[in-house]
């Protein structure tokens, strides 16, 4: 019977999220990660720019103009000062608001677990006592384009996972673990509100940020192509749409035991199958394999 320490020791063979939901799309291509170390042959600027935003985030710093160069025209990001700013004070926002309903607590941050045949790197957990209760609220950090909501998670491991480890790792029950997800939102200025025959837009052609939208309604002003009631409206309007743009959306998820004790026994089915089978059949599917790393390697 294997010990509990034993239980935390890295094995030859572990699954997290990634490598879980990699092999499921394709195995070949989990072969070609993974086992081969096959580097990656085109680079994938989504990815880049997710690990990026992370590595900025666990130093706290504010990257240089020049060092975010390449993901500037890419993901229209008009000053990254500004960027980061914002992105932290969301962030840190959420982290102190969490943290008002425990009487006492202690935030962990980039925290890797490993338990059994699961791995996991928490963004930040959080965890102390909430109502006499020894509790938990975990935060994951997602570069994407499109903010994710709770039915986006219904088919996701990952909180499962994280749930897991959490209640392994803390001694907490799975339902006093509460799992929050940020969608960090790539280029989340990239459509402001412009001027349009004296009214706010969202034209993609035009697009520019807020000083240039205030320059634009002066230049109106004088050249008296808006009379002073429209002013208001158009920039009150403006002030209205750019309060609703925020670089992070959140959505609080809660697991029960049964949901996570299933997604469990389900990634242990996917673990016993690599381990014993050790076949990496490609999975053709013509979309998927279009936007495959890998697929330079297939025939």
């Amino acid at each position: 019977m294997s010990t509990q320490a034993e239980e935390r020791k890295p094995k030859e063979l572990v699954l997290s999220n990634t490598r879980a939901q990699t092999y499921l799309k394709c195995p070949r291509a989990y072969k070609f990660k993974y086992i081969d170390k096959v580097p990656t042959p085109t680079e994938n600027m989504d990815l880049q720019y997710g690990i990026f935003i992370h590595e900025q985030l666990e130093k706290g710093t504010t990257p240089d103009e020049f060092d975010a160069a390449e993901f500037k025209e890419i993901y229209q990001i008009y000053s990254w000062k500004e960027y980061f700013e914002d992105l932290r004070k969301e962030i840190d926002k959420r982290i102190n608001e969490i943290k008002s309903e425990y009487s006492e607590c202690e935030v962990f941050l980039e925290k890797e677990l490993c338990y059994g045949f699961l791995q996991g790197k928490i963004d930040v957990a959080i965890v102390g006592m909430k109502s006499g209760r020894k509790s938990a609220d975990i935060i994951d950090y997602k570069v994407v384009g499109k903010a994710k909501v709770v039915e986006d998670l219904v088919t996701d491991s990952q909180p499962a996972i994280y749930t897991h480890l959490s209640s392994m790792e803390y001694g907490i029950s799975t339902s006093d673990i509460v799992f929050h997800y940020a969608s960090i939102l790539k280029g989340y200025n990239k459509e402001v509100p412009l001027l349009q025959s004296g009214l706010p837009s969202k034209s993609k052609d035009n697009a520019c940020g807020f000083r240039p939208y205030i320059r634009l309604l002066k230049r109106c002003i004088e050249k008296n192509h808006m009379d002073s009631q429209s002013v208001l409206m158009s920039y009150s309007g403006f002030l209205s749409e750019l309060e609703k743009q925020k670089c992070v959306k959140w959505v609080d998820y809660r697991m029960t035991k049964h949901s996570v004790d299933n997604y469990i026994k389900e990634l242990k089915m996917i673990y016993d199958f690599i381990k014993a089978n050790n076949v990496y059949i490609r999975r053709v599917d013509s979309f998927s394999c279009k936007r495959c790393e890998y697929s330079v390697y297939c025939n």
